[in-house]
């Protein structure tokens, strides 16, 4: 993959911009077009093209190292370092940001402090996912995952991460990303609603994303630029409508398709991101930081809306709550992005390509 293509960044906004619809519907001021949507459209599947985009960036930087690396020990240790100081910093500084709204933010439902530094200390540890399977059912010991629930899906992928590698030391590439697709297929097999064991744990768009980046690992994969961009929007369509028009167990195979399509459509890197584009990359360089710090925003806008015009969805509130929403996200996540995730960043000498930045939701 060019270290320059930017299709990628582009569908990265594509997939936050999706992950930010589904999170504002219902927190605040909400109009009936908007609430209407969902009975057409879901967008939660916004994190399986991450996953899928993910899938395929790890396995190419993993590979690189594996070559690179004088024993396997040190492309582990190598791979490891990298992915923990390119995702760790940013997602430690949002969870303490979380906590600390916690304690001064009234208007939000079930926001004790107690609950949300449970959660933020499963997100830094890796086992968020599990830790919202297990306590979702009791809504109040679980606290309020507007705080630090996005972390799910870090800790899910994250785990993908150690998984990956570690079976492609042990096993090989080939055997490796064979055997992990044998094993998401099946799990893709089970049903799987919101907050289940099969939706936490869904990595199937992930290793169809590692076994696009192993099939093109020697060969250009021969799609012709002039179907990119029907293919992204067949992608996105297949993501978008699987979860309200599909039956169980259907749902998780048709939006890790759907994902893998987007990222297929992404890889001859300049397919889509011409100059109309720029704000798209802008936002797909920011996505990390977009996906932690989208719902501490939004709990903001929340209390302020609640504390002077109130949260009826009239016309004025909708405009103010919906701007408002959208110039806190971009301020917070670009100086997010500016001075803590390039902070953490290796040094202008051995700057990271594209493909070591997958971005992670």
């Amino acid at each position: 993959m060019n270290a320059k293509n930017e299709d990628i960044q582009v569908l990265r906004a594509v997939a936050i911009v999706m992950v930010v619809l589904q999170h504002y519907r219902g927190r605040l001021p909400t109009p009936a077009w908007y609430q209407g949507m969902f009975e057409h459209v879901s967008f939660w599947a916004g994190v399986d093209v991450f996953f899928a985009i993910s899938g395929y960036l790890i396995y190419r930087t993993f590979s690189r190292d594996m070559q690179r690396s004088d024993s396997k020990l040190a492309a582990l240790g190598s791979f490891a370092v990298r992915r923990f100081r390119r995702l760790y910093p940013t997602c430690l500084f949002w969870i303490v940001v979380s906590i600390a709204l916690a304690f001064v933010l009234t208007t939000a439902p079930n926001s004790d402090p107690w609950p949300i530094i449970k959660s933020g200390f499963a997100g830094l540890t890796g086992w968020s996912n599990l830790y919202y399977v297990m306590c979702v059912p009791d809504y109040v010991a679980c606290g309020n995952a507007d705080f630090n629930g996005v972390t799910w899906s870090l800790s899910a992928e994250w785990q993908f991460y150690a998984v990956l590698s570690t079976a492609m030391l042990l096993m090989g590439k080939k055997r490796a990303v064979i055997a992990l697709l044998a094993i998401a297929l099946v799990m893709s097999a089970f049903p799987a609603p919101s907050w289940s064991f099969f939706w936490a744990f869904r990595p199937l768009a992930f290793m169809l994303g590692a076994l696009i980046a192993m099939s093109t690992e020697r060969t250009v994969l021969g799609i012709s630029r002039s179907i990119n961009r029907p293919l992204l929007l067949v992608g996105v369509a297949m993501a978008l409508l699987a979860p309200v028009h599909l039956p169980q167990p259907c749902v998780v195979p048709a939006i890790s398709l759907g994902g893998a399509i987007c990222l297929l459509s992404s890889l001859a890197g300049n397919s889509y991101s011409g100059r109309m584009s720029t704000a798209a990359r802008w936002i797909g360089e920011r996505s990390y930081s977009i996906y932690l710090c989208h719902l501490p925003s939004i709990l903001i806008v929340r209390e302020v809306l609640t504390r002077t015009v109130g949260m009826e969805p009239t016309a004025i509130t909708v405009a103010m709550a919906m701007t408002a929403t959208v110039v806190l996200i971009a301020v917070l996540s670009d100086l997010s992005y500016r001075f803590v995730e390039l902070r953490f960043q290796r040094s202008r000498a051995t700057a990271p390509t594209a493909s070591s930045l997958a971005s992670a939701p």
